[in-house]
């Protein structure tokens, strides 16, 4: 087509990249995807799903190391297009986008809802380092409310927390000048052997 004059567009090489990933032709499908990004295609769900299901399937990558790097190199949004658009989320795929979203005061509503999404509508457990995460969130925008009840629900579930955990709460309630109650914390965490 090329030769021919005719230009394609992102659509064009999705369209492309789904074909040579459902003949098995992995290489090619990632030769393309290489291509889109040289040619400055700004890559969507779609695009990175066409490759996600053939290579996990593969064996040839792990969705959670996609979904990290993707967040380690501030490509949040791409990470949680993959895992929307995911045939099988699992926590480890999440993690990382709840730390990038939870980093920035500004993207933290995000985290809540991908948190509500993803936790109490497919029913998928979460770990310690979700609640550390969240709870971090809530502190570093200030609802140090919601930090504890976090918290609270989170020893519900039966989740124990960790030293992180403890320290995220202590800073908050250093932070707002609640002595009495670091103190009681502090003998919580002496009573746990931390």
């Amino acid at each position: 087509m090329l030769k021919m004059g005719i230009s394609l567009d992102l659509v064009s090489y999705n369209i492309l990249m789904k074909c040579y990933a459902d003949a098995k032709l992995l290489g090619y499908s990632l030769s393309l995807f290489g291509k889109v990004f040289k040619l400055g295609f700004q890559s969507t769900g779609f695009t990175l799903n066409t490759l996600l299901k053939p290579l996990c399937s593969s064996g040839k990558i792990s969705i959670g190391i996609l979904v990290k790097g993707l967040c380690d190199q501030g490509n949040v949004q791409s990470a949680l297009m993959c895992v929307r658009g995911s045939f099988c989320p699992h926590i480890s795929m999440l993690n990382p986008i709840f730390d990038a979203l939870c980093k920035n005061p500004d993207t933290f509503h995000q985290a809540c809802q991908l948190f509500a999404d993803f936790f109490h509508i497919v029913d998928l457990h979460s770990d310690i380092f979700t609640y550390n995460t969240l709870i971090r969130g809530y502190c570093v925008t200030n609802q140090f409310p919601k930090a504890f009840s976090l918290y609270k629900k989170m020893l519900f579930k039966k989740i124990q927390p960790n030293i992180y955990t403890f320290g995220i709460l202590l800073d908050c309630l250093c932070k707002q000048g609640l002595i009495n109650e670091s103190k009681i914390l502090i003998n919580v965490m002496l009573k746990r052997g931390l």
